[in-house]
Parts: structure tokens; sequence; C-alpha cells
């Protein structure tokens, strides 16, 4: 710990580079508000222009006492090396007439008053006699400025004090330092306190390079700032302040403050921060260990009232709201776990605000200026936030724009959601670059080494996505994981909505403090980019999502209103299964397909109508045989609820390499028109009806293209045609937000959701192919029934494996329920009985597909008793569970057992899915069930090995978790599959 915090020394977050100003305001209107007092810097003095400059300015109704203090061979006693031995400490006037100067504290005429002040003020004792020096001065309002040099141009760390000692009217706003930043000891240390109620908004900035257009040689090229508590925990940190995610902020407050503006992209820094009472520290110091001249400013953001807050809870997470200079803050987010409570915003985090549009053609920043608030607490509670541009700042042509951002915070357990929208009120074509659309930059502190977990999107397990068979990227970080000063090393993330397979992830990741807590942060649209960055502290992560790269842009309208993609921050206690099993209640609470909750008999147990049984390697998509295999076989007295009409009816299928756009049966093979799905309810069950991209090629991004796939849909369904619209290939263009838009706009259309007169149909469902689940997005995920998860899982002797991948990385995100399995969906199955044990391998099978959503493709001798499981045990289960990735259970690999655990906190009821891959496995490892009630009671069930039933009746749930005794390994059979499945009943 440094000098300063040892002595309880006041400190200030904001502090860079090394140059010293104090300006000394009158006091607030409201009496005991937050402000600033007792100011102090630490920094190496050197010669010529490395010495010490500390300017200030006094403001306020009268003369003020101030008290100054250079100290340097005191320091020594304090652990600090290499102390300035005898320092001078030297006050000007704003004309540079020197009004007072001191060497040696002792020879000062009012020594006495200058040991009496320090006590008052609580500031260390310095020895009598001593080379420390100091000054009691009484100062009329105006500008001064102090230097500290050594003497005889000698150089050493030395530390400068400014304490308020009168009680007036006066104090402290501003602090400033210019120094040399060395490294170690001589890194450049500033302390501050803040007393009062409330919490004081500052701005604080670290310059180095910036100062060269003013003359200062030998500038610290690349400053770097970090902030402490008391406590010594990091809560702000900056390397460059275009970085920040508030750049435009920052700029804006530097112009309102009177402070000099920062060059574009140089490596200056800067912070925002709103802090409570207490006292700081602030470091400056050089990236890779640089020296050289620095300047560290300190700005107290005037705050004419109180800033509003507003407190946002869920039963998981702790978030408060504010306004710091004109953009939106929160100042603490915070898990509500027992013992836990971190705030991963000690500082507060200014979020950002679109920094940059072009009205017909020319560019503008937006003057983004807070206009009010709204409160609601009738579903949860949410709070509204207005901004507006201002035309006499920013020259917006018209009304210049509006924005509106909702924060909501549900009842029951979860993240609290924030949603933006920009009103263009130009009366001109507004444009927004991608890259510029930025929906959350936010930088966290964490309280111990942090773990980013990023998931796969897993659509195809092919060469194109390499990451496939990790699923589950982990990455530890360490410091400077950044693309700044030549590094390459952040970490980079694509969202996307290419149907192709890629290098994609889900658009969600989650911050493990040591399996302690976390965060985790979610954006909701299906396309977007994310970086997570570290700089020197390691446990400052700033994490950036935005809409797309440059040069896309998206063009609206006059009147038109921009939603930016929404954003979701969760707090959590507990491992990441712990965190992302809450999101997914939210998410089933609030947020999921709502014909999904209200149908308890969904998902539906689905069969796949041309799996080959009639003529195997065929196209067997005809009229004629869809009617054969309907009467041979009996699928809704097997339980089958949805029959699945795939590619290959269409008309254009054989000339389209899309498998077609007509949506129009072939007048050859289907003579009477597309009769599948009177067929189908005629014989009892519904209809999945695949229509592939988009009808006759519509263009989502006009309201034509719109109205055209809507139609298409809407005709075909009130025609019977279809139940379900099974879509696939290209939906949409990859990563264009209008067509993007459109397609929402076209879901909307036809689900039941929608108001009266809105052409809704409530029998519409949405179940996603897509080229294997490559629509895996919140947004989306809010109207789809179910998705194909991974589209080759079935075309190996390996079964379900690669289902059971995409399954393992995509279940941290989504609700199992939307999950599909399309189990065994091709022809040549089951294997050969000479070769495989049918009933095991059925019994494998079939269970992969209790993980979440299941569709068959065959026939099979325990098809219809695992059909009465599912729909009786394991679907109630499934509906709103909680999954658990269980330990000792690896990503799948073919070569171990997999196993995962569902619980339902609604039922009380949970199972565990256990399945064995290959011969030569051996028996299972230890099961250690997770998420139970440690005091509570549970009897276990066996599905095939019931003779284990008896040992596990009326056991508590801390004997089945970690540290109990688990479920005791299960003797695999010498087939190469083999399986079980545990009831769990409390």
């Amino acid at each position: 710990m440094d000098i300063i915090q040892k002595l309880r020394r006041p400190i200030f977050p904001i502090l860079l580079a090394a140059s010293f100003a104090l300006n000394l305001a009158t006091a607030d209107a409201q009496a005991g508000a937050a402000r600033l007092v007792n100011l102090s810097t630490r920094a190496y003095v050197g010669t010529g222009s490395g010495i010490e400059i500390a300017g200030f300015v006094v403001a306020g109704p009268s003369s003020e006492p101030v008290l100054l203090r250079a100290v340097g061979p005191t320091l020594a006693s304090f652990g600090v090396s290499g102390p300035l031995a005898q320092p001078a400490l030297s006050l000007f006037d704003q004309s540079g007439r020197l009004i007072a100067s001191n060497t040696g504290w002792s020879t000062a005429s009012n020594s006495s008053q200058i040991a009496g002040g320090a006590a008052a003020a609580g500031a260390f004792p310095l020895p009598a006699g001593s080379a420390d020096s100091a000054l009691l001065v009484t100062l009329a309002p105006g500008r001064y400025t102090a230097q500290v040099s050594g003497v005889g141009d000698a150089g050493g760390n030395a530390l400068v004090e400014a304490y308020l000692v009168g009680g007036g009217a006066s104090r402290a706003v501003n602090l400033s330092t210019r120094a040399e930043v060395g490294t170690g000891a001589s890194v450049l240390i500033a302390g501050f306190a803040i007393a009062g109620a409330g919490a004081e908004q500052l701005l604080i900035r670290g310059i180095g390079p910036g100062l060269v257009p003013y003359g200062v040689t030998g500038t610290l090229a690349q400053p770097q700032i970090a902030v402490y508590n008391s406590s010594g925990a990091i809560i702000a940190a900056n390397t460059g302040w275009g970085t920040s995610g508030y750049a435009d902020g920052t700029q804006a407050v530097s112009a309102q403050l009177g402070a000099f503006a920062l060059p574009a992209g140089s490596a200056d820094c800067a912070v925002l921060a709103d802090l409570p009472a207490g006292n700081y520290t602030v470091q400056v110091s050089g990236l890779g260990g640089g020296t050289g001249n620095g300047l560290v400013e300190l700005y107290e953001l005037p705050q004419p009232a109180p800033a509003p807050t507003w407190t946002l809870n869920t039963a998981d997470t702790q978030l408060t709201l504010t306004v710091v200079a004109n953009r939106p803050a929160l100042i603490r987010l915070a898990d509500t776990g027992p013992g836990v409570g971190w705030n991963w915003a000690p500082a507060g985090m200014v979020l950002p605000l679109p920094a940059s549009v072009t009205v017909n053609g020319t560019a503008y920043t937006p003057s983004w200026t807070y206009q009010g608030a709204t409160a609601s607490s009738s579903n949860g509670t949410s709070v509204t936030l207005t901004f507006g541009s201002t035309a006499a700042v920013d020259g917006i042509p018209g009304n210049g724009l509006s924005l509106a951002q909702t924060w909501w915070a549900a009842n029951g357990p979860g993240p609290v959601e924030e949603t933006t929208s920009v009103t263009n009120n130009t009366g001109s074509i507004l444009t927004l670059s991608d890259s510029a659309v930025i929906a959350a930059d936010s930088t966290v502190y964490a309280d111990r080494a942090v773990t980013l977990w990023r998931f796969g999107r897993e659509s195809v397990n092919n060469a194109a996505d390499p990451g496939f068979t990790t699923g589950v990227f982990l990455t530890p970080l360490t410091a400077n994981l950044n693309d700044s000063n030549g590094n390459t090393t952040a970490i980079s993330s694509t969202v996307s909505n290419d149907y192709n397979p890629g290098p994609y992830c889900l658009p969600f990741l989650m911050l493990d403090a040591g399996g302690v807590h976390g965060l985790y942060l979610g954006y909701e649209w299906d396309f977007g980019v994310f970086s997570n960055e570290t700089y020197a502290d390691p446990l400052a992560v700033r994490n950036q999502f935005s809409l797309w790269t440059s040069p896309q842009s998206v063009t609206e309208a006059p009147g038109a209103v921009f939603s930016v993609p929404a954003m979701f921050f969760g707090a959590y206690a507990g491992d990441p299964d712990a965190g992302s099993n809450r999101m997914k209640e939210w998410f089933w609470n609030n947020k999921i397909t709502p014909t999904i909750k209200a149908t308890p008999t969904e998902p539906l147990v689905e069969m796949n109508v041309n799996f080959g049984t009639l003529n195997p390697g065929a196209n067997d998509n005809t009229e004629a045989n869809v009617k054969a295999w309907f009467a041979a076989n009996p699928i809704a007295s097997w339980g089958v609820q949805l029959a699945k009409l795939d590619a290959g009816w269409t008309d254009d299928v054989f000339s389209d390499p899309f498998f077609g756009w007509d949506w129009s049966p072939n007048p050859q093979t289907w003579p009477d028109g597309m009769v599948a799905g009177a067929t189908a309810h005629a014989n009892g069950v519904e209809l999945s009806l695949y229509l592939a991209n988009r009808y006759q090629h519509a263009d989502l991004a006009t309201p034509a293209g719109v109205n055209a796939q809507e139609q298409a849909l809407l005709t075909r369904y009130d025609g019977g045609q279809y139940d379900y619209w099974r879509s696939d290939m290209e939906l949409e263009p990859t990563a264009d937000y209008l067509s993007h838009q459109g397609f929402l706009q076209v879901l909307d259309f036809m689900i039941a959701s929608r108001p009266p007169g809105s052409g809704g149909r409530p029998g519409f469902r949405w179940e996603n192919c897509s080229a294997g689940g490559s629509k895996k997005s919140f947004d989306l995920l809010q109207r789809q029934s179910m998705m194909t998860t991974e589209d080759s899982g079935a075309t190996s002797p390996t079964g379900g494996l690669n289902y059971l991948m995409a399954y393992y990385a995509n279940s941290y995100m989504i609700c199992p329920v939307q999950m599909k399995d399309d189990n065994v969906d091709v022809p040549n199955y089951p294997p050969n009985p000479a070769t495989v044990d049918t009933v095991p391998w059925e019994k494998y099978t079939f269970r992969t597909g209790f993980l979440g959503a299941w569709m068959y493709g065959g026939g099979g001798q325990v098809y219809p008793q695992h059909v009465a499981l599912y729909t009786r045990y394991q679907r109630p289960i499934l509906r709103g569970a909680d999954v658990y990735h269980l330990a000792g259970f690896p990503f799948p690999d073919g070569s171990h057992w997999d196993g995962f655990e569902f619980f339902n906190p609604a039922l009380n009821k949970g199972s565990v899915i256990l399945l064995k891959p290959r011969s030569g496995v051996g028996g299972s490892p230890t099961v250690y069930l997770k998420g139970l009630n440690p005091a509570a009671t549970y009897t276990l069930t066996f599905q095939d090995r019931t003779n284990l039933n008896a040992n596990y009746a009326g056991v508590t749930g801390s004997q089945l978790m970690a540290g109990g005794t688990g479920i005791a390994s299960l003797s695999g059979t010498a087939d190469d599959y083999d399986s079980e499945i545990i009831w769990i009943n409390q």
C-alpha cells in the first residue's frame, strides 16, 4: 500500500500524468453535499521541466486559509525510497509574482500555526527541524501556482498536499499536477477524500502526448491510470481515453469545465467516476514501464441539483442507475448472494449514447442532454430516461434527435434489461454506421481473478467452425489483453445470422470470479460483434458490444425509430451454472415465446415423415408416399404430436441449390396441391412444413417485401397447409439491420400475441432449422417454438454426439425446451442388429432427445415407451428447468460418459440423463448433483437399474452434492451404447 493509503490520506480517481492544479470554490447550495477535501499528490521531482508544478484556483465569497506542504525526507519513515532530501516550495499568483516560499517548515514564522493546522486537518506531523517545507497562507479568490523543486537541483520523490483549514464556504473542486512520471516508487500517486452526503461526480484525466502542443518536452508517451478505494481495490482504470466507451461524454464534459480538448485517438487517459464519501488513491504510470512528463487532472462536475438515482433490483441483481455528464451511468451492479454482494461498478460505469450520425450526408456529433425520467412499478420496476440533442450545440437540423432508454428489473430472478431507441426528428434521412451503434461499453472491476466464458453457436460440425468441438471457450484474463499500443490480444467475438457454419459465438458471455460469484451480459440480436479487453489491471475488464463493423450502416427515414439492440446485465452468486440458470429462469418467466409457456404439451413430440421408411435413399416427398406413410405408421397412437415434412416438395427444389424460394408444390408429385397438412390433421397430428429462404426472394428491408412474406405465410396457414413454419437457409441477408427488423415484423404479424386485427393466428408456430440452428439470439428465442440445434448430429454411427456438443455449449444460454435434437434424421438407421445391440442403441439415441425438444425419424422397439416417458415425466421437468453441467462429465467427445442434470424448482422434481457413447469407456464417474437444498430429503429412482433404488430413498441434498457421497459409479454394459435416467423427487 502506498504512503497516501497508509496515512489514510484523501484520494481521487481521475489523476493522470503529473501536473497538479487545485480549485477551491464556493460550497454547494445544498449543505452537506458530497465534496472534495484534502488533496495530495506524490511524484518524482526532477529539474527543469521535470519539477512538480501545482496550479489551483481559490473561488468563493472570501479569502480562505490554505495549508500547502511539500514532504520529502519524512517519506522515508513510511517506506518510500528515494525521497527528495530538501524540497523547496514556492507559491505564485496569476501574474507570476512570487508571494510566498519556504525551505524547511520549522523556519517559517508561523510554524506553530502550520503544525496546528496539520493536526486539525488530520495530517501526519512533520518532525521538528525536518527539511520538509510548508506554507499556511490566506488567499484571496484568484489563480495560483505552486512549484516544488529540490534545493541544489536535487531530485527525488516528494508528496504535495493541500488542505482547507479555515472551515469557510470555499472548497476544492479541481486538482491537476504536472511532474515527471517514473517507475516503481516514482510513479505519480494522487490522494483525495470525498466527504458529505451523496456521491461526487468527477472527471479525471491523465495526459502525456496531449502536452506536446503546449511546449512540454519529454512527455509520457502512453499514460495509464488506476483508481483505488481505501481497501486497495481498483475501482476505475483507463489506458487511452478513446477506449473508455464514453469518449464523447469525456470531451463534452471537458469542454463544459474549460479543460483543453484531447486529440482524437491520442494515448491520453480519462475517466468519468461517480464516487461516494471515502478515501481514494490514483496512480499514474507509463504503459510498459514508460517514463516522462505527465499531467494529472481532477475536476468536480458541477451539480446544480443532486443527481437522480433509481434502484432496480431483481432477486439476484442489484443495480443503481443515475445520470453523469448527461449520460446514463451505473453506480452499483452487484449480486444479492450471502457473503458476496460485490459491486462490479465501484466508481460508476458511464454508458455510451450514439456518438456520431449522418443527416443528408453531413456528419454530426449529437450533444445529448438529459431531459428527465419516468418510473413504473406495474411489472417489476422500470425507469425510462429521455435525452435530446441540442441543435444550437451540434447543428443537427430540424428538431434533432430524441432518445429513450428504459431499464427494467422483473420480479424474481435474473438480470436487469436495458433498451434504447432513437427517433429521427430531423425531417431528413438519418444514417448510423453499424460500428457506431454501441449497445454496451462497460468496464467492470472484479475482486479476484476472472475467467471469461464464451459459447460457440454450434450450428453444424464441419471445418468452417473450428471451435465446434470445444464449444465453451474459457479465457483466464491477464493484464494487457487489448489492441492498443501495438497489442493485438483483445478477445473478439462475432455473433452472426449467416446461415452457413462459421466461428461464431452466442450473444452471451460470463465473467466468472473463481466460481464464487460472477457477472453475465446478454446482447439481444442475432448479429453483432463484442470484445473483451484488459489493460494494466487484469481485474478491470472492458466489454463492448456493437451492431457490426464499418462500412455497413443503417438508413432511417424521417420520423422513424431506430432500435439499438437491447442488453441485459446480471450478477450472481455461485458458479457459472448458477448464473446461467438464473438467467434462463428470467427468460422462461418473462421472455420465452408465450405459446410455449401457455401450452403444457409443448414442445410437441415430432417425427420426420420423409425419413426414408418407404424408399430408403429416394425422395419420399410426394403426395402418394406421404399418404402411404401415414397409413402405415399410426404415429398419433405412439404419442407423436407433430409430423415434419422436410425439403423436396416444392416445384423449384431441384433447380435451386437453396431448396427453393417458391413455396409451391410440384404439380407432378402433388397433383392435389399441398395436402400434407390436411393428411396430418386427419391422422391426429399437426404438421411442420419446410418453407425455406424468403418467399420469392422477398426484400425484407422494404415494406413491400415484408408484406409479400406475411401474405405468403398467412394464406398457406389459413389454407391448412401447415401449423409450424419450418424455416431454413437464408431467412435474411447477413448483418442487415432493416432486413432483420423486417423478419421480426413478419414473425410478429403471424404469432398469436399480436393485437386483434393484426392478422395474428393463435395456432401458428415457428420451428427454426436455418441450416442447423443458426438463429440463436434472444430476440428470436422470444418468437420461435423450437430449433434444429445442430444439423449433422445423426449422420454418423455416434448418433447424437454432434448434438450433444452443441447442446452442452448452448444450454448455458438457451432454455432446453427450445433446443431440439433431430434424432437420427437420415436413412441407414437403426444400425445393423448383427453388429450393434439395437435396444441399448435405441435407448441411448432416444434419451439424447430427452435433453430438450425431440424429433425422431424412424421406428424402434422401445420408441413408444420412450415417448410416454418423455411426455409424462421429462417434458414437465424441462419446462422451466435449471440445467447443470455435472463435474466429472467433460464436454462431449465420444470417449467419456456424458451427463446432464435437470431440476425444476417449481415442481421440486428433476432428472439426470447419463449416456455412454461406446464400448471400452467403463463405469460412469461418481455423480454429484447440484442446485439441491442441502437440508431437504430426496428420493432417486433409476429407470433401468432399479436395483439401486433402495440405496437412494430418503437421502439429503448434502449427501447427493459435492462434499457428500453423491451417486456411486454406474457400471457400463459391454455394448457400444449405454444410458440411464435417474428421476429426482423431493
